[in-house]
């Protein structure tokens, strides 16, 4: 049965002809040799597969692509193939090196057609015209004129231009710092700060210890990530706006007093993700300060709780329940900050002061050294004491209600983890 005209089409990549609209040209199958078939196949930059079937009478190579040298015409008018040869005129070898711009510009008024055969064979019959269509100069690129530049330019500024109004557009809906940077009030009104430039030279101070910033975590509010050195950042929770939009932020709240639900609106963020950026600008460090008592031989025997670190030496002394615990025939020896001599029954021994005299006198020089012949062995204790790991870094938020009984749990352990620093004394 003869194949159709509206499916009869070229294989080949980067080519549109088909019998229909091309029917002075021959379309031939591939091959039946596997070998040569495959030659085809390479030559036209096909990979045979699941995309790209061969078919008998369905999958065509049109006579374009062969050179004049590999196509013979029968007598009765078809165009043949001879055996062994290959496709090698495509698009992307300037159609075998052919100069078309060299050719004559005038076509023939009429080809010579010979008469088609009666028979209505599966095999093409075509009358090669290729010179028809390398008469025709398809392939010839427009000239560009001074005119079409002109046009060019005028479009492309009108692009540009359309950008940057856009981008203008973009800054204004977004409620960021970049919106307000050019009006003084408006930084004014929102942060505090007395202009734009002021809060720019603040950021500038700021900018490099963000990096290092404990965040609240996007899975509780208590969670916090731990501080790495910058060479090591740790993973944090991903950011929904830019740090310097962040402490933007948390001015306008602190500015304003706006509920978290209008902030999330304004910024185009959820609401608990302002709670957390509120939470983690607002959050610092904080430090906790104990006291512990070393027995003479080097045994720990009192712990207090911990207290913040803003505390004074005299004060954390004095609410650390010790005091009940001393009467007058005791003795304590403290460091040179405690003054805690009008707080105690018994006897304070510490290093002296050096205050008027140029040094310390002879009765001075060896009572600083038996204090500090004592005063090594509670250095130790206290070192055995901050070996334990989680003293030497950030105490997550998640364990600050039992952090005393740690503390305590870790000071007692202490006696029983290392050795006596002092020998039993002889009675």
């Amino acid at each position: 049965m003869a194949q159709s005209l509206r499916h009869v089409y070229c294989s080949a990549p980067c080519c549109s002809n088909n019998k229909k609209n091309f029917p002075y040209l021959s379309f031939h199958d591939f091959p039946a040799d596997a070998e040569v078939r495959a030659r085809w196949v390479r030559a036209i930059r096909r990979d045979e597969g699941p995309n790209f079937k061969i078919l008998r009478g369905s999958t065509f190579v049109c006579s374009q692509h062969f050179s004049p040298e590999d196509k013979t015409i029968s007598a009765s008018g078809r165009t043949r193939i001879k055996k062994g040869a290959v496709p090698s005129r495509f698009v992307w070898n300037d159609w075998g090196k052919v100069n078309y711009y060299s050719l004559p510009a005038v076509t023939p008024s009429v080809l010579e057609r010979r008469q088609r055969p009666e028979d209505d064979s599966t095999e093409e019959e075509e009358m090669d015209v290729e010179l028809l269509l390398q008469c025709h100069n398809y392939y010839k690129k427009p000239e560009q004129s001074a005119l079409d530049t002109e046009k060019i330019d005028v479009q492309q500024r009108v692009i540009e231009e359309l950008q940057k109004r856009l981008a203008g557009v973009t800054v204004k809906q977004s409620f960021g710092l970049e919106r307000f940077s050019a009006s003084d009030d408006d930084i004014r009104f929102y942060t505090r700060f007395a202009s734009y430039h002021h809060l720019q030279a603040f950021w500038i101070q700021i900018e490099p210890a963000t990096r290092r910033i404990v965040r609240v975590g996007t899975h509780s509010s208590t969670s916090c990530t731990t501080a790495a050195p910058d060479n090591d950042p740790p993973h944090r929770p991903s950011r929904c706006l830019p740090m310097i939009d962040e402490l933007f932020l948390f001015l306008v709240y602190l500015s304003l007093g706006l509920n978290e639900k209008d902030l999330g609106d304004r910024f185009s963020i959820h609401q608990s993700t302002v709670s957390r950026i509120i939470k983690t600008w607002c959050k610092s460090h904080t430090t906790l300060k104990g006291m512990i008592g070393v027995s003479p031989h080097g045994a720990v025997t009192f712990v207090s709780s911990l207290y913040s670190g803003s505390v004074s030496d005299k004060e954390l002394f004095r609410q650390s329940g010790i005091i009940p615990l001393l009467d007058k025939d005791m003795a304590v020896m403290v460091d040179k900050g405690f003054g805690i001599d009008d707080v105690v029954p018994c006897k304070v021994y510490r290093p002296p002061f050096l205050t008027k005299g140029s040094q310390l006198s002879h009765g001075e020089v060896l009572v600083t050294q038996d204090i500090a012949r004592l005063r090594i062995h509670v250095e130790r204790t206290i070192k055995h004491i901050k070996e334990n790991k989680l003293f030497d870094t950030i105490i997550p938020l998640t364990i600050c209600g039992s952090i005393n009984q740690l503390f305590a749990v870790a000071c007692l352990l202490s006696n029983y983890q290392n050795k006596p620093p002092v020998k039993v004394w002889a009675i």
